[in-house]
């Protein structure tokens, strides 16, 4: 009977010199095939090579069929977008978390650090909201003295009326109002302060009582981290040129008097109102921001200016109805 020895394994010491294999490109070129000490120390190093020149070479000729023009950008799915909003946050974390430095942790420094704002998105089935400085918003609506701007990012998934309103958001769509042409602004209005806020609808715009009758009048009431609440809503745009510093100070004098009248002749005792300013670019939202640093603090009163630029190109907040 045949035994049968195996025979050890053959083993390649470094210090060994391998014969090289010299080979001809097609210009003439030779080519070595050594076996070099370094891919003896780290074989993945060829492998990897190896791989990178196969995957190299699979790809030549085949191009990856892109999609026809009907399946572009432009018509993006809502879910499609929702989740590219997602990524972009994310990336946009990322970025911020990896630029902040460490402070030293002294008595000297502690006092010079700058604090990043608190950022928070809201993604949700029909709209994004980016919100800034949250917890200073609630501070504004809490505290009976306190005043000041508020800024969010506004993105619409869907159109309005396919979009899932609340319960009393669709109230507040199908209650009558005063006969303005907004009542899509001061719907989304509600579900933006609904979604982001825990905010609850109490009265609509012909619900509100007044005496005397025949002033400015608020688009509706809200409860809001336990402060009843009264919300006006406009619209910071122009047809024609460029909304101008001007155009913000005539828009801000107008509906923060309105306001101020509204909360002299309301029966309602609601503590202070928001006026929610929808601004069709960042330029009109810096516009706003500098007109209401100009106004006389009695025409400011204690009133929170919670000014959303929207960033969506379809949007049909700004078209009269």
């Amino acid at each position: 009977m045949t035994r049968l020895v195996r025979s050890p394994p053959r083993m390649i010491s470094t210090q060994t010199r391998v014969t090289p294999q010299t080979t001809r490109l097609s210009n003439g070129t030779p080519k070595s095939n050594t076996i070099t000490q370094e891919n003896l120390q780290n074989p993945s190093m060829s492998i990897r090579r190896q791989k990178k020149r196969n995957t190299r070479s699979n790809f030549i000729g085949h191009h990856p069929q892109r999609p026809p023009d009907h399946e572009s950008s432009s018509r993006t799915s809502p879910n499609l977008r929702r989740q590219q909003v997602l990524c972009s946050w994310q990336h946009q974390q990322e970025s911020c978390t990896e630029g902040q430095q460490k402070p030293k942790k002294n008595a000297r420094t502690r006092q010079n650090v700058k604090i990043r704002k608190r950022t928070v998105l809201y993604l949700g089935e029909n709209f994004a909201v980016k919100l800034f400085s949250d917890f200073k918003f609630q501070r504004f609506v809490e505290n009976f003295n306190e005043r000041g701007l508020i800024y969010c990012q506004f993105e619409t998934f869907r159109h309005f009326n396919d979009m899932n309103l609340s319960l009393l958001g669709q109230k507040l769509l199908d209650s009558p109002n005063a006969g303005g042409n907004s009542v899509e602004s001061e719907v989304l209005s509600y579900e933006l302060l609904h979604r982001c806020y825990g905010a609850r609808l109490a009265k609509t715009e012909m619900e509100v009582v007044y005496f005397p009758e025949g002033g400015s009048i608020t688009d509706y009431t809200c409860e809001m981290f336990g402060t009843l609440l009264g919300v006006s809503v406009t619209r910071a745009m122009k047809y024609k040129g460029d909304f101008t510093l001007e155009d913000a100070d005539k828009l801000l004098n107008k509906k923060l008097n309105g306001i101020v009248n509204s909360t002299q002749n309301t029966l309602e005792k609601w503590s202070k109102q928001i006026l929610h300013v929808w601004a069709t670019s960042h330029h009109v939202a810096n516009m706003v921001t500098q007109a209401y640093r100009h106004l006389p603090t009695d025409i400011q009163s204690n009133t929170v200016v919670f000014i959303t630029v929207v960033v969506t190109s379809n949007t049909t907040i700004f078209c009269n109805s």
